[in-house]
């Protein structure tokens, strides 16, 4: 509320905010690692991932998905499909719950499902950067007849 949005304290603000809560998720996993509780892990990975992805959208300059995006995606639907996975198992008493309520596990998975498809709309943009770039030879703007008649019309 005091700093301009944009400003440089804000962007110092917001840096701050995302290596505490880094650090803190991933303090959170190690301790859950430790203690063997399966739904804390995937959540701490899981705030580890929305945080980064987070980060990276509003540091983003490239007009493409990165690498690091689809791999990001792709943890995404692994963590997620791991987590119905497991539920099913303590559905069919073949995995002990360790005192986490059944649908939590469908719930965290579906979370994680939603996230990675939220990060497969970067599909279409990676589709538009392939025809465009690498088939047609760069992104030159052309223009239409009517569209440089405007623009002298301006000058």
């Amino acid at each position: 509320m005091t700093l301009r949005k944009g400003s440089r304290g804000h962007e110092l603000a917001g840096e701050v905010f995302v290596v505490s809560m880094l650090a803190m998720s991933g303090a959170g996993t190690i301790l859950a690692l430790m203690k063997d509780q399966v739904n804390n892990i995937c959540g701490g990975v899981m705030t580890l991932y929305m945080v980064t992805t987070a980060w990276l959208t509003a540091r983003r300059h490239a007009e493409r998905p990165g690498l690091l995006d689809w791999g990001a995606m792709l943890f995404a639907a692994t963590v997620g499909i791991a987590m119905y996975t497991l539920g099913a198992r303590v559905a069919m008493g073949l995995s002990g719950a360790n005192g986490v309520p059944l649908p939590m596990y469908f719930i965290m998975g579906s979370i994680a499902l939603l996230a990675a498809a939220g990060d497969l709309r970067m599909l279409p943009l990676l589709i538009f950067w392939l025809i465009r770039v690498r088939f047609h030879g760069g992104l030159q703007k052309k223009r239409l007849p009517a569209a440089q008649a405007v623009s002298a019309v301006r000058v």
